[in-house]
């Protein structure tokens, strides 16, 4: 065939470009890294482009093959570098603007679907009668079964005035229900809740690193500070995922002194290196601190922990951290959609990095460490399948007034556990561990097998011993369960807020401890 002039087929020239722009952008612009086996590997991309196109039989769908090429050359760089697509350029624009175009809704995933944490009040899910502690299972045609929450987000979100139709499981006699949501501006809720917590002291929950995160805190703090005189400040950044490097840098330096070191960023060029250092005063002056953290506080979230925990300024209490300590650019190649590059990796005091570029393909870092390890209450096999079962949802849907009304007190009533305990055995729900599970599937083999009877009657009792430790961890988390039906019931009749304001905060064993250690590190040592 005839081919047709090369400059009349941009994409072709394209493929060999993004190459190009990869090597130019990891080198921070430095054309000196475009050495000759550079070129020769980008001319043999473009080549293979030519051939494809000259001599291949059938019709080629160029859109198709850009798209893969740009994520193949991608693929074996780090999990963070990817290609980038319109869609996630207007989810970065999101997080910029502090709004974006959904339903208003804080989800979470789950084995059957996505799970409504809660809702943002008067927003569009509120709106259409979505209820916290839904479960979502399809999105319009889409099944949210064994979905990220990432790509279930990308479902729900979209341009304000466009709708969804949403599949809802709702735990109780409502079963599933059809809900049609119209999308909306929705502001992001960085501090679902800021108050008083046990001991006077001031506890603040943020969920992101979002454009706007630092205004919330520090207006949480000033707000906070004015009503009374607190003996401590908490920051919890449990679970909270990260965001934006600048607002990282903002949180610290509410809580620093002009000129303390936050964090340094450092890449393979010259280019790539820069420092943040403190520049206005410390907005609690110098009110104890500490931060909370756990496997879920990554990439921003290191940042603000890591600089308050090396400039002493906060303790730092929970788990050791995910381990994200590299930085990402972003490029637009003309005509089409993106890149995003790791291309630093940050520091923090002393030159404490969190990441080798090597390790991150396959291995997150190795984190901040706390202070003082906390087990989460939540952890654990119990607390997982309880969760996943759903059954506190569907207790709750039942008895939710009730539920509030016998917590107004101030705390949850014992019988409630014996209630829930029947309703879950009604749901035929029977806990079971690792060690009950495995001596079941021994149990089967002994089975099919030509076991004498003594080692039969041995693994019965095996298994009534096991069968035995498994109830008894019903009962033993009971202070949790009644905890979760209290909390359940006001996030479903009220808000989230009302939830962290009568339960999360002034009765979770974490945070009382948390509190514990604040004030113990602020009391002087008598041996000094």
């Amino acid at each position: 065939m005839t081919s047709p002039n090369l400059l009349d087929r941009p994409a072709l020239i394209q493929i060999a470009l993004i190459l190009m722009l990869i090597m130019l952008f990891a080198g921070g612009a430095g054309l000196y890294v475009l050495t000759d086996p550079a070129l020769r590997q980008s001319r043999a991309l473009y080549l293979t482009a030519v051939a494809i196109d000259e001599m291949y039989q059938e019709p080629v769908d160029w859109d198709e093959l850009m798209r893969s090429a740009k994520m193949a050359m991608t693929d074996r760089l780090d999990r963070y570098s990817g290609y980038v697509t319109d869609e996630d350029f207007a989810e970065m624009r999101n997080q910029r603007s502090g709004t974006y175009g959904g339903i208003g809704a804080v989800i979470s995933s789950h084995e059957r679907g996505l799970r409504i944490i809660t809702t943002v009040e008067d927003g569009p899910a509120d709106m259409a009668g979505v209820l916290n502690g839904d479960l979502f299972i399809m999105a319009d045609s889409t099944s949210l079964v064994g979905l990220s929450v990432s790509d279930a987000s990308d479902l729900l979100r979209g341009e304000e005035g466009s709708q969804v139709v949403v599949q809802v499981l709702r735990p109780g006699p409502d079963d599933t229900l059809k809900i049609e949501i119209t999308r909306d501006r929705v502001p992001y809720i960085h501090v679902p809740y800021a108050g008083y917590g046990p001991d006077s002291v001031i506890y603040i929950r943020l969920d992101d690193f979002d454009s706007g995160a630092a205004d919330a805190v520090e207006e949480a703090v000033d707000s906070l500070t004015e009503l009374g005189q607190p003996r401590g400040l908490i920051l919890d950044l449990r679970g909270n995922p990260g965001g934006l490097y600048h607002e990282a840098v903002q949180v610290s330096d509410l809580f620093l002194e002009s000129g303390d070191f936050i964090v340094g960023t450092e890449g393979r060029s010259r280019w790539v290196k820069a420092e943040d250092l403190a520049t206005g005063g410390d907005i609690a002056e110098g009110l104890p601190m500490a931060v909370m953290v756990d496997r879920g506080s990554a990439s921003a979230s290191e940042i603000t922990a890591g600089a308050l925990k090396q400039a002493g300024r906060a303790i730092v209490v929970g788990d050791t951290t995910f381990g994200k300590g590299l930085v990402q650019g972003f490029v637009r190649i003309p005509g089409q959609d993106g890149l995003r590059l790791t291309i630093s990796r940050y520091f923090l005091d002393g030159r404490v990095f969190l990441n080798d570029f090597d390790s991150t393909l396959s291995e997150t870092g190795k984190g901040i460490a706390p202070h003082h390890l906390l087990e989460p209450e939540s952890a654990g096999e119990f607390a997982v399948q309880i969760e996943n079962s759903l059954l506190l949802q569907e207790f709750v849907a039942l008895n939710q007034d009730e539920i509030v009304a016998d917590g107004d007190d101030g705390n949850l009533d014992e019988p409630w556990e014996e209630e829930f305990y029947r309703f879950a055995r009604s749901r035929d729900f029977l806990f079971k561990s690792t060690i009950s599970e495995q001596i079941d599937e021994f149990a089967e083999i002994l089975e099919a097998s030509q076991a004498g009877t003594a080692t039969r009657r041995l693994v019965r009792r095996l298994r009534e011993i096991a069968d035995r430790s498994d109830l008894e961890k019903f009962h033993a988390k009971r202070d949790y369960l009644l905890r979760r039906l209290w909390q359940l019931a006001l996030q479903r009749k009220y808000s989230d807020y009302e939830a962290y304001a009568r339960v999360l905060v002034p009765h979770s064993p974490e945070i009382a401890r948390t509190v514990e250690l604040l004030l113990q590190s602020n009391e002087p040592n008598p041996a000094l």
